[in-house]
């Protein structure tokens, strides 16, 4: 909430102990602060353990810069931005897996040989993809300033974080039962997605933005 161009309310850090600045992704805007605006800064569990979460709160906070989501692209931007990580994370699942799939051994055979586990790794592969071709023609509209560069980048992110949900949880499947250890690094995938999926606005909001 504000009014007179301040910012007040509680928000989450998301790894920003060093930062000096403040990128604040609200949904009516983008809002640069200094990191020093924030107070009563607690410390939270993360679902994401690489995650440093911080829960903060400004009162009548004057933004450096603020850019509003109905006038600008910077929003647009910011949320193409989350879902170009995303598709990083969807391939980076998709590569473990096949990896995986070529040294784990069953029956005297590497598993990737199997029709099931190859569908797995096949469709994989499609959802990336085609998350990457959905980011890769929303980049352009942007670069473009086309009058859908909003709707694009909403777009993007809606397929793009499906993407790393969707390959996150068949890289375990992939994995077997060590996919669900801490001895492998399968569930930090997609313990990550779903913190990306939250920033910004998960997938309901970024649905209910494209009406």
């Amino acid at each position: 909430s504000g009014g007179g161009g301040t910012l007040s309310g509680q928000f989450h850090l998301l790894d920003a102990d060093d930062a000096r600045y403040v990128a604040l992704i609200v949904p009516d805007g983008v809002a640069l602060l200094e990191r020093s605006a924030f107070h009563d800064v607690t410390r939270h569990l993360s679902m994401d353990s690489n995650t440093i979460l911080d829960r903060a709160t400004l009162t009548g906070a004057v933004p450096l810069a603020w850019s509003s989501a109905d006038e600008g692209l910077v929003h647009a931007r910011a949320t193409l931005l989350l879902a170009a990580y995303a598709v990083g994370m969807a391939e980076a699942a998709l590569a473990m897996a096949v990896d995986y799939a070529k040294v784990r051994e069953q029956f005297g055979k590497p598993i990737g040989s199997f029709q099931a586990v190859k569908h797995k790794c096949a469709d994989m592969a499609i959802v990336a993809e085609v998350a990457s071709c959905q980011v890769a023609f929303a980049s352009i509209v942007l670069a473009k300033g086309g009058r859908d560069a909003v709707y694009q980048a909403h777009a993007a992110k809606i397929v793009a974080v499906d993407a790393a949900l969707k390959n996150s949880a068949q890289n375990i499947q992939v994995h077997g039962a060590i996919g669900f250890t801490a001895e492998t690094d399968a569930h930090i995938y997609v313990k990550r997605a779903h913190v990306v999926d939250f920033l910004g606005g998960d997938l309901r909001e970024q649905r209910a933005a494209l009406i």
